[in-house]
């Protein structure tokens, strides 16, 4: 059976897979090369363009649909010797279409790669199987983009939509994931753009699923609509976000533009935001979990022109909206910021960050049934133009010590309410001022306030409760 598949195939087909050692050996890859070729399914669609399906095999399947890279025809193709069947023709090496319409590619087991580019494509739906596979969209114009993969829970799935040569418009990307890891990543480079209307990731089991969109100098990526990524509570997925540019310098032009809401909501999280990235809609950050949970704005000028809200469930949580490098201006919040961060010892540090509403932070208890350890906040060099409401049930340790130099000014009223702990007001080399009432209360346990420095702050607007208050 073997000498006779080689007789009527290529020499390709002899030099991968001609029996060398054991005969399971042999058997194995009689079996992958009797299941090589995929079927190729067409139907007429409007406009003399086609519908094209590819139904894939438990091999390694390897398809580029595109230009080819020196015909210039729009041909289905492979650099690792997939081969197709047309239709339930004989078995070719590739295959030329004059348009596309729908294309559908269901590649099943195996470790598989479905690539599209440098085409026009309405709706292209993505069914990859089990295996750890790979999808590409380089310079294709799609309207609809729909991924459904993760059928083990030990494979680990990629795609990438990305520029090369030119822009292109992608209406709405919608993936389910069911297991295993998967990370889908949105690039425009070389001064190119992407745009798109809406992302919406969903899954029931996944391990880990992301979502990363970049730009760099000079490229932009404009999502008009919601992202979304959520998992089912019940399950122990971790869902990840990167929204960001890479930017050279303050002022690089490189963007990337969310015009409504982002939404990350799963059992454990993490999400960074840098750069030249604006989000003009709500950002709602919710995890209901046991993991380390994490929200960080690390460099760049990130906007935020809509309400933040940050929950985490229990665990050590890290909520670092802070820069070190201070070349780039201060992280904007044009609406009030919500952060909660439940049980576990969680961390909260802001600044440089100019915030336009109220700035409320309840760090929860101290691990999951009880005070076993100490949350930290710290504020850097803030503006708080909203109220402060600073709350522990357990034991924290606050600092507001802007970077010296610099200044942390609250224009409303501030409070902050302790189970135990200390607070530390320091303005040795720097600002700090508190225009309005100053309200620190102890409860249940007595507290410690330490004003080091000129802290500029009316005595007769300031409340204690339970406190031991120092100056210094």
């Amino acid at each position: 059976m073997l000498d006779l598949f080689f007789k009527k195939h290529s020499v390709r087909h002899t030099r991968r897979c001609r029996p060398q050692w054991l005969l399971q050996q042999v058997q194995a890859c009689e079996s992958r090369l009797l299941m090589s070729a995929v079927a190729v399914t067409t139907t007429p669609a409007a406009g003399g363009a086609v519908n094209v399906t590819f139904d894939g095999t438990d091999a390694d399947d390897q398809v580029l649909l595109g230009k080819h890279y020196e015909t210039g025809l729009l041909t289905a193709y492979s650099f690792n010797g997939t081969t197709f069947r047309l239709n339930g023709g004989p078995e070719v090496s590739s295959i030329t279409f004059s348009s596309l319409a729908d294309v559908t590619f269901t590649l099943a087991g195996g470790n598989d790669t479905a690539s599209v580019f440098t085409t026009s494509v309405r709706d292209l739906n993505l069914n990859l199987g089990s295996g750890d596979d790979s999808a590409f969209v380089v310079d294709a114009n799609v309207r609809d983009l729909s991924i459904h993969d993760g059928v083990t829970d030990s494979e680990h799935n990629s795609f990438a939509i990305q520029t090369f040569a030119s822009s292109f418009q992608l209406r709405d990307i919608d993936a389910q994931f069911d297991q295993g890891s998967s990370q889908i990543t949105v690039n425009a480079f070389t001064g190119q753009s992407i745009d798109m209307r809406k992302v919406t990731i969903a899954g029931q089991n996944f391990q880990n699923a992301g979502l990363s969109v970049n730009a760099d100098s000079n490229s932009h990526v404009l999502i008009n609509g919601d992202v979304q990524v959520s998992q089912d509570p019940a399950s122990f997925g971790f869902a990840g976000v990167s929204l960001g540019t890479q930017q050279a310098s303050p002022g690089d032009p490189g963007t990337v533009v969310l015009r409504k809401d982002l939404t990350i909501n799963a059992p454990g999280a993490s999400a960074v935001i840098n750069g030249n990235t604006t989000i003009h809609g709500k950002t709602d950050f919710v995890t209901s979990g046991f993991a380390n949970d994490s929200f960080r704005v690390e460099s760049g000028a990130p906007a935020f022109e809509g309400a933040v809200n940050i929950s985490t469930g229990e665990g050590d949580d890290f909520i670092l909206l802070e820069k070190f490098d201070t070349s780039f201006p201060a992280t904007e919040f044009h609406g009030k910021v919500t952060i909660s961060t439940g049980n576990g010892n969680d961390i909260a540090n802001i600044g440089p960050a100019m915030i336009d509403g109220a700035l409320t932070i309840d760090l929860g208890n101290n691990g999951p049934s009880g005070p076993f350890g100490v949350d930290n906040m710290r504020l850097n060099a803030v503006d708080v133009g909203g109220k402060l409401n600073v709350v522990s049930t357990g034991e924290a340790v606050v600092v507001i010590s802007p970077p010296a130099g610099s200044q942390a000014h609250f224009r409303k009223d501030g409070s902050f309410t302790l189970g135990a702990g200390r607070i530390y007001v320091d303005s040795s080399d720097s600002s700090v001022i508190f225009d309005k009432e100053q309200v620190f209360v102890g409860q249940p346990n007595r507290i410690q306030v330490h004003y080091i420095g000129n802290v500029i702050a009316n005595p007769k607007k300031r409340t204690l409760t339970n406190v031991d208050f120092f100056t210094f």
